[in-house]
């Protein structure tokens, strides 16, 4: 026989919301990593005058190198609250059947 689920669902409920303000929060921090690497490419091209090419061009490599592992660790990151979601979505979906099931049984 199936229970009341409502609590279950509640606390799913919760999680969401705590993974859908997570989600905006990486989504602010993706969008300004991205203003930031523009900011930091615009700089390269501007001390370019200053230093010798090859300091520039291992400068330029260093904050290419440094914005890849960023955005990598951002997407992976943004994907597996996405993919959180998702599940968790699912399971409260499976609980509110059980749970009309039961109140209308009961």
């Amino acid at each position: 026989m199936s229970r009341c689920r409502c609590n279950e669902i509640a606390s799913i409920g919760r999680d969401i919301d705590t993974l859908n303000t997570a989600q905006t929060r990486l989504r602010s921090m993706i969008d300004r990593d991205t203003i930031k690497n523009s900011e930091l490419g615009t700089l390269a091209e501007d001390v370019a005058a200053t230093f010798q090419p090859a300091s520039v061009s291992r400068m330029a490599t260093e904050i290419r190198n440094m914005n890849r592992e960023v955005a990598t660790a951002n997407t992976g990151l943004r994907n597996a609250v996405v993919s959180e979601i998702t599940r968790l979505n699912i399971r409260r979906s499976s609980l509110v059947a059980q749970d009309r099931a039961f109140h209308r049984n009961s």
